[in-house]
């Protein structure tokens, strides 16, 4: 079931981040409103940019995370971030046999399969979700998707790739059916603009496969895969 929520930004929070200092400050529940942020924020500077953390988010962000979030913004306004998403069963380095089904001459493949990481928690460009003018309120309805991809320079059998696939984190789905709301007149904030920003790992991997009954090799094969690792839903104050 869906349950659509209401995103604001309190005023009490908007002078702050015209003002450049972020202080933690209690939210109260207004007309059913969800308040974000709320109780117990956290507050942190990187590199002269300054950020609010929500609890949601609070303890699943790293600093080099916010480092990339910073970028995407362009220096452009305080950013609050709000939400992160994670992902599960992230990949290690691996080696692993796998038994697939093959021809008829043979009962099955056995599987060498070896996955390195190259690239860990790796940010992919920023999705807007909307963006709200002074006063102004818009509801979006929608779901981001990211998932696992697995790709080779030439064809590879099809249980190979789903034998691959199999060690690795599948997907990440982020349904939004939110009322965002943006800043009052007075504020010094001319809107609110809501972006989500996906991060994932990325490796190399290599298989070679032996056939049995008849022990025809089967390979090499060799590749890249990627995998989504989390997402991070923030907010950038445009003056």
């Amino acid at each position: 079931m869906n349950i659509t929520k209401k995103i604001l930004v309190p005023a009490v929070v908007a002078s702050m981040l015209v003002g450049g200092t972020f202080s933690s400050v209690a939210m109260a529940q207004q007309n059913h409103d969800v308040i974000v942020p709320s109780t117990n924020n956290s507050e942190k500077v990187i590199d002269g940019q300054s950020f609010i953390i929500s609890p949601e988010a609070a303890g699943k962000i790293t600093d080099e995370e916010l480092k990339a979030i910073s970028q995407q913004a362009g220096g452009n306004g305080d950013i609050i971030i709000s939400n992160v998403i994670e992902g599960s069963n992230q990949t290690t380095s691996s080696q692993q046999n796998i038994i697939t089904p093959n021809a008829w001459y043979d009962l099955y493949i056995i599987w060498d399969i070896t996955k390195q990481v190259t690239q860990r928690d790796t940010p992919l460009a920023a999705q807007q979700v909307t963006s709200v003018g002074q006063s102004q309120e818009r509801t979006i309805n929608t779901t981001f998707k990211l998932s696992a991809n697995v790709s080779a320079s030439v064809t590879i059998p099809a249980s190979l790739k789903t034998s691959i696939e199999a060690g690795l984190a599948s997907e990440i789905n982020q349904s939004i059916n939110t009322t965002y709301s943006g800043p009052k007149v007075g504020s010094g904030i001319s809107s609110y603009v809501f972006w989500i920003t996906p991060f994932v790992n990325r490796g190399t991997w290599s298989a070679t496969g032996k056939g049995n009954l008849s022990g025809d090799p089967h390979g090499p094969y060799s590749g890249s895969w990627q995998e989504p690792y989390k997402f991070v839903e923030w907010t950038q104050a445009i003056k």
